[in-house]
């Protein structure tokens, strides 16, 4: 099966990870995980996208379940106690050796002369002890309804472990303090069998910590989980779309892919396509890793993958310019079309690194070009109204743009979206508002 396909350029243009460590991010924004363990499960998920319907929804399900047990969940949460357990279980060494008389040498040559390894050992077993008392509490909240697949999961690796007869005196122990000769025993059971098992539980802990912070995202904000429809041909709906990152966002509904497979976007500058550019991308990416989406209500069939070209830069160190770094990027892109159907393709401002007149040739073949493709969706923004008036005629072009007027000298945006091609044209305005020219006019 082909996995959900995107790259760097697209990750970046949606800041979906940060560059460096304080960067806004989506990552940033999903974050609120309370160990270092679930933050690093978290990045893994929204860095894995699905493109089967049923790895999505299973996903959406996880999640949802996740915050109707965040009590619970909680008390597993001790990212300390977590590390220790990590640390041990990951440890290369030999385990200490299960017998009545080593357990005794051990214990008294730890007495007259402590080591860290025997008391990592100590206090490793403890936290074990207690992290799978509280897993069994989480385990009976469940109360034999029909479990998410992750939770039948993590039931079945707890179960394993806590019933297991090796382990009895362990779980069942009333006595709070592990004696000497059970440090040994369960040392040697854990290393020398059990490890991978409890890896593996330690591990979905951890996804539990990352559900429930995206949960939370879902509970306290105006997300929304996707839902997602069986479709021949490539379809997406979201009422009360917005961008996360825009403070008091101004949301709006879009539909692509019933009738029409290619939006032509136009609008001045500020009018607010880009930013509802990232958002539908946004939205896409956020759907196929089973997160919630920013948006009131969304519909869509499931992508094989997602490229978008919002903030190219020149490659200064092969020697490109702007110009011809979008010709290699509509050519990757191609590629990608070709080899994958059923995606979704975002250019903001298609061939602005070129004159007027090349933009609008080039511009116009390549549009013309994806139109080839009914397999996929795409999004295109220019300041070009030239080349929406040559797709009119097109009856699987959808024309939109952002409302926009000046008062003045000064923009008015609406930050609404609307049928048709924008004239409006406030380069000029917003220099004049500047007072460029009086400044140049006095440096002289």
């Amino acid at each position: 099966m082909l996995k959900f396909k995107t790259d760097e350029q697209t990750l970046n243009d949606l800041k979906i990870f940060p560059k460096y460590r304080k960067d806004t991010s989506i990552f940033g924004y999903f974050d609120k995980t309370k160990t270092r363990g679930g933050s690093i499960a978290l990045h893994k998920l929204m860095d894995s996208p699905f493109n089967a319907y049923k790895d999505i929804v299973d996903q959406i399900d996880a999640i949802k379940y996740s915050f109707r047990l965040e009590e619970e969940i909680n008390l597993c949460l001790n990212d300390d106690k977590l590390d220790i357990i990590e640390y041990y279980l990951n440890l290369n060494t030999a385990s200490l050796r299960d017998n009545l008389l080593d357990a005794l040498f051990d214990k008294i040559s730890y007495k007259l002369k402590p080591t860290n390894g025997y008391y990592l050992t100590l206090q490793a077993l403890k936290y074990i002890q207690e992290h799978f008392n509280f897993l069994g509490l989480l385990i009976e909240s469940f109360k034999g309804e029909k479990l998410p697949v992750f939770f039948a999961g993590l039931r079945d690796d707890v179960i394993a472990i806590q019933k297991n007869q090796d382990f009895e005196s362990l779980f069942n122990n009333e006595k709070e303090k592990i004696s000497f000769r059970q440090i040994n025993h369960f040392d040697a059971l854990l290393k020398d069998k059990y490890s991978e098992l409890l890896k593996q539980v330690i591990k979905k802990t951890y996804l539990l910590d990352a559900y429930l912070s995206v949960g939370k995202i879902a509970q306290e904000g105006d997300f929304t989980f996707p839902k997602f429809i069986n479709s021949e041909t490539p379809k997406f709906n979201a009422k009360q779309l917005f961008h996360p990152f825009v403070p008091k966002p101004v949301p709006c509904d879009f539909e692509l892919g019933k009738n029409k497979n290619l939006c032509f976007l136009t609008g001045p500058n500020m009018a607010g396509k880009s930013t509802f550019l990232k958002a539908v991308a946004l939205t896409i990416y956020l759907a196929h890793i089973g997160f919630p989406v920013p948006s009131k209500d969304c519909t869509l069939s499931v992508f094989n993958g997602l490229f978008t070209t919002i903030n190219l830069s020149d490659d200064i160190e092969i020697g490109y310019s702007h110009y011809y770094s979008e010709v290699k990027r509509v050519k990757e892109i191609a590629t990608q079309i070709k080899e994958q159907k059923n995606l979704l393709i975002i250019f903001d401002e298609l061939f602005r690194g070129t004159n007027v007149k090349d933009a609008c040739d080039a511009g116009l073949l390549v549009t013309k070009g994806f139109l080839n493709s009914k397999k996929s969706l795409f999004l295109i923004s220019s300041h070009i109204t030239e080349i929406g008036e040559e797709l009119e005629s097109e009856k699987c072009v959808d024309l939109k743009y952002f409302e926009s007027r000046l008062d003045g000298d000064v923009p008015v945006n609406t930050y609404q979206i609307k049928e048709g091609i924008s004239s409006e044209r406030h380069g000029l305005a917003i220099v004049n508002r500047e007072g460029i020219a009086e400044i140049l006019e006095n440096a002289i």
